[in-house]
């Protein structure tokens, strides 16, 4: 079995492997599917839905100065804790949430920023599938602003060109 890691950031998110969206049409068909939002597609990729909470706060920062980096006046901004982007960020104290809650609202509005995290080991067989050497295909749908984070980094997402990223 191979793992692979997927941390997910996200203000309200529902994710799908290769499942569809209402909205977008699909020029090709997966071969196998699993529904990281039911429970049991879950147990199939041996997966927890971990969730946290994230804390914006003010801190001490610098303008842009002339060299184009924080190195102007002194401001005040904000930022976030805690930054669970790390691929080995440890979310181990975080509330485990079953798979079939996900489109619970978790975050309280106006300004709400939480992480979703999974760990996806993705086995040697999906239904009558093998998928040994295959390439795996996440299908998400958002709520809002997001960010989805692979393995510590924001990955290009299939489909749309100029370097786009995995925000939506």
């Amino acid at each position: 079995m191979k793992q692979i890691s997927r941390f997910i950031s996200a203000v309200s998110l529902l994710l799908v492997q290769c499942a569809f969206a209402d909205h977008a049409p699909r020029a090709v068909l997966p071969d196998a599917v699993v529904d990281l939002r039911s429970i049991e597609g879950a147990a199939r990729v041996k997966t927890q839905w971990r969730y946290g909470d994230t804390h914006i706060h003010e801190i001490d920062h610098r303008s842009v100065g002339p060299d184009l980096k924080a190195s102007g006046e002194a401001n005040r901004a904000f930022d976030f804790t805690p930054d669970a982007r790390a691929r080995d960020f440890d979310d181990s104290k975080w509330e485990v949430i079953p798979a079939d809650s996900l489109e619970k609202r978790r975050g309280n509005g106006r300004l709400s920023f939480n992480w979703y995290r999974l760990n996806v080991t993705i086995p040697d067989q999906v239904g009558g599938f093998d998928t040994r050497g295959s390439t795996v295909v996440f299908e998400i749908v958002v709520d809002d602003y997001a960010e989805v984070w692979v393995d510590g980094k924001l990955p290009f997402v299939l489909g749309q060109n100029g370097g786009s990223v995995a925000a939506g």
